[in-house]
Order: structure tokens, then sequence, then C-alpha cells
């Protein structure tokens, strides 16, 4: 498995991506990035660039097609995808959503705020594991 240096981004909300775009440019992170609107299209991709993986998954949970859970559960059982890092960053303050995620390996759990300066603080969060985390292979 060969690992790229971008994020994956599986978000439906097109406000959100600018929102998650501007906030890793705004902290001065050039972090190159993909992004599909549901899980399934991220899966489709995945499988089919098996050799230029993602260093991290940001993964929502609330899409449509094939949801975040959905993809979680898909991506663990696959021998050359499941031990790509996953973060969540979600609407969801759903105990068992939270459960599930980590259940299923997740590096990470954020509740989107609606607080700016919270958010980029996660943002950041994220951008420092892209930038520290070893990848296997």
């Amino acid at each position: 498995m060969e690992n790229s240096s971008y994020i994956l981004y599986l978000e439906d909300d097109p406000l959100e991506l600018i929102k998650f775009k501007m906030a890793l440019s705004d902290l001065g992170h050039n972090i190159p990035m993909l992004n599909f609107e549901n899980g399934q299209l991220g899966w489709d991709y995945l499988v089919t660039h098996i050799n230029v993986l993602p260093k991290v998954i940001v993964l929502d949970l609330r899409m449509p097609v094939m949801n975040g859970l959905e993809f979680l559960e898909r991506i663990k059982d696959h021998i050359s995808l499941k031990r790509i890092p996953i973060i969540v960053l979600s609407s969801s303050e759903n105990q068992d959503d939270i459960l599930f995620s980590f259940d299923h390996q997740v590096a990470g759990y954020f509740v989107k705020p609606f607080d700016l300066d919270t958010y980029n603080e996660i943002i950041s969060k994220i951008a420092a594991y892209w930038q520290s985390s070893k990848t296997p292979g």
C-alpha cells in the first residue's frame, strides 16, 4: 500500500467543505485534499486508486447514498484500506454514533461546533495529525 500526502474529505454539504478549506488556509496549512459528497463515491475512488491512498480521511456521518457509518463498516473490513486513519467530523452527538465510530477504530471524533474559534481549533488538530502521523507501508 502506497500513501499520498492528501486528506480525503467525505462531506455532502458544500458550505462545510468551503468552511473546512477556509479554516485550513486561514491557519496557514496548504494540505492537498480530495472531496466526495457521499461514502459511495469515496469508496469507489479508494478501491480504484488503491496505490495512492490518503494519509487521513475526514468523515461526515450524515450523507446520502452511503452514510459515514456504512462507509466506516465497509472500509474497516477491507484488507488494504482498513489502516487509513479516519477522523469523524460530524454534527452528530448521538452516543451510538460515537461508540460505533470508535468500535470501528476511528482516530478521533469531533462534533462540528457553531463557534468559529472552536471550529478552527478542531481543524488545527486535524492538520497537526495529518502533518505528524506516520502511515503504514
